[in-house]
């Protein structure tokens, strides 16, 4: 990260741990980096994405490379107001091909949030130092003492004639509210006759004194008190310039009232950015679990969902369907018609299955190949084998040719069912009884229904 210190932050992911471990570096010191990449990154302000980064790119003689033999590797740089604010480096040590377009579109949008979250930060530790140079300026102020007496000056310090431009023979025997500016003199004049009376008076107050040029005012804080002198009663009293830290204030609330509306911009930024990105990660938890050629939930997802099944339904003691379809002869029609119309066959049918499964408020999955597996909670056994008969019959009446089927010359399913209260089995009990009926159909003819009861 270039800011004000140069820090590194490494975080690595071990599958075998499933655990992310993240550690800080100092940069200056820290070696074990990939530095001709880095700076060929920061000099150009360009991203480099290798699939094989052994083998591709041209920093092979970088001494990382060299070491680690790095496969997958992507390095970019965070730019913001046109300045290289930080650099991102990620790498695969295990697969080539790693960043397709798709994972570097989620990069993209996460490196725009880091981006924004730098530059609050940034705007955030710049407020901090201005309000350190404040305190310190406020530290070094020196304070103008005074002393006046039937409303003129007998003694004024060096640090108060010069706050005001005067010399210190100047400012005695004057009358004190000529250095006190016109539009706060009716107030201050009248704080002191009213202390040199004995009535109650602010012993502390903020006024403007006017300088010797007529022009300048100072802004200064008064703390006064009545005291005898010279056998008479006076008031004495100390000045702060308080001029440059009130500036200061000000300056600091413009750029807190900056900071505070750069802030709201960024934040609006960043929802709409994680809007965004919260439409790819639903788009991709939807293509992890979805089969690409029929658009039906894939192995990976029937996995999940039959455990959840068999879960609830041993807990709410209700039936549970597994159905198992494979296409008959499919190999024997891919080899006729080509892998093409294969394809079409295997999207009809999910089209065909999926459709049926709805209306039964069923899951539908594409196991692999031509096998398909749909799970219904709430049929009994009879119910179960007539619902797995209208399937098989709608496919039958799609009437896709096939004439290498040895016996129906048109697309059928062979089907095994089985309905069961969960009771002690499970997932793979129910799994293999299905499987068992359906290679009993297949053992029947096929183009058949056999439904398993336990």
């Amino acid at each position: 990260m270039r800011s004000y210190t140069n820090l590194l932050v490494e975080g690595e992911y071990k599958p075998e741990d499933d655990k992310i471990s993240v550690v800080v570096h100092d940069q200056l010191s820290y070696t074990n980096l990939p530095e001709s990449i880095l700076r060929d990154v920061e000099e150009r302000r360009e991203s480099l994405i290798y699939n094989d980064a052994f083998s591709e790119t041209q920093f092979v003689n970088d001494p990382y490379i060299v070491k680690h033999q790095p496969k997958s590797m992507v390095c970019m740089p965070l730019i913001n107001q046109n300045k290289t604010i930080a650099i991102i480096y990620l790498e695969n040590n295990r697969m080539s091909g790693v960043f397709t377009k798709e994972r570097m579109r989620i990069i993209n949008l996460l490196s725009r949030e880091m981006v924004f979250s730098l530059e609050n930060a940034s705007l955030y530790s710049e407020l901090e130092r201005s309000e350190e140079q404040y305190r310190e300026l406020v530290n070094h102020m020196q304070d103008g003492i005074f002393i006046t007496q039937d409303k003129k000056c007998k003694y004024v310090n060096a640090a108060l004639a010069q706050m005001l431009g005067y010399e210190l023979e100047e400012m005695l025997e004057q009358p004190f509210e000529i250095f006190v500016s016109p539009a706060d003199r009716t107030n201050v004049m009248d704080y002191y006759e009213r202390r040199i009376e004995g009535k109650k008076a602010p012993h502390e107050y903020e006024t403007r004194l006017l300088h010797k040029d007529g022009k300048r005012e100072v802004i200064v804080m008064h703390q006064v008190t009545l005291i005898n002198y010279m056998k008479k009663p006076a008031i004495q009293g100390t000045v702060k310039d308080i001029t440059e830290r009130k500036k200061a204030e000000e300056e600091l609330r413009r750029h807190k009232d900056h900071l505070e509306e750069l802030v709201k911009e960024r934040t609006k930024e960043l929802e709409l950015n994680n809007e965004e990105l919260n439409k790819y990660i639903h788009l991709i938890e939807k293509i992890s679990i979805t089969d690409e050629l029929t658009g039906l939930y894939n192995r990976r997802y029937f996995n999940k969902i039959f455990k959840e099944a068999v879960d609830k339904a041993g807990k709410s003691k209700e039936y549970l369907t597994y159905i198992m379809l494979d296409i008959d002869y499919y190999k024997k029609y891919n080899d006729t018609y080509g892998h093409y119309e294969g394809d079409n066959v295997l999207r009809r049918l999910g089209e065909t299955i999926r459709a049926l499964a709805g209306q039964a408020a069923g899951y539908v999955f594409r196991l692999g190949g031509e096998e398909f597996g749909i799970i219904v909670n709430g049929f009994t056994p009879m119910q179960s084998f007539e619902y797995a008969e209208g399937i098989r019959r709608h496919i039958e009446n799609l009437q896709i040719e096939h004439a290498t089927s040895l016996l129906f010359k048109i697309i059928t399913v062979s089907v095994g069912v089985v309905t069961v209260c969960v009771d002690d089995l499970n997932e793979e009990d129910i799994y293999k009884l299905a499987d068992d009926a359906l290679y009993q159909s297949k053992a029947n003819g096929r183009n058949c229904v056999t439904l398993m009861e336990r």
